[in-house]
């Protein structure tokens, strides 16, 4: 049986570092990126790099998990209606339909967009007019204190700039203190 010895290599060095040759580019990267102290800059860059693309994009989802819209809506024009023939759309996106509620105080959030811009949104609890809006965002905080055990009905109308009306309306429950959903 043959056997066959490798040899090593023999090592050539360089010394002159001012090379500019491609090889002994990647050679120099390779030994300062081996080097502990160049990993730790590398790692603290590339941490840092992350931190710029991710911040933005998590800021930018929380904006739209609240509702608030990036978008600045000219308010409408005062005086003559543009010749819009669209209606905006409107909804209540907070409660759900058939949510069952309970304790004390409930959020009610609406969205409503149009092609144009929103003049206003009304916000009606059991058939009574409990707020208007004029501008984004479309939320409010219904104190449930003293509101009885039954079902109750959110609606909304978004009206636009060319008096356009959209509505839109869900039904809750309000449980008796004490009870949660059968």
């Amino acid at each position: 049986m043959r056997t066959i010895k490798l040899m090593p290599k023999a090592k050539v060095e360089n010394n002159n570092k001012n090379s500019s040759t491609p090889s002994r580019k990647f050679l120099d990267f390779i030994y300062e990126v081996s080097n502990p102290n160049n990993i730790r800059n590398l790692v603290g860059v590339f941490l840092f790099l992350i931190l710029f693309i991710t911040m933005p994009l998590i800021i930018i989802a929380t904006i739209s998990d609240y509702g608030w819209d990036l978008k600045v809506q000219a308010s409408c024009p005062q005086g003559a209606a543009p010749s819009d023939e669209i209606k905006p759309v409107v909804l209540v996106e907070k409660p759900i339909e058939g949510s069952y509620i309970a304790g004390n105080k409930l959020s009610v959030k609406v969205k409503a967009t149009d092609n144009v811009c929103i003049r206003k949104v009304l916000l009606f609890i059991d058939g009574k007019e409990v707020k208007t809006f004029n501008k984004p965002p479309f939320t409010y905080s219904w104190n449930l204190r003293g509101v009885a055990a039954g079902t109750h009905v959110i609606s909304v109308r978004a009206v636009d700039a060319a008096d356009n009306i959209s509505a839109s309306s869900v039904s809750i429950f309000r449980s008796a203190m004490g009870l949660v959903e059968p």
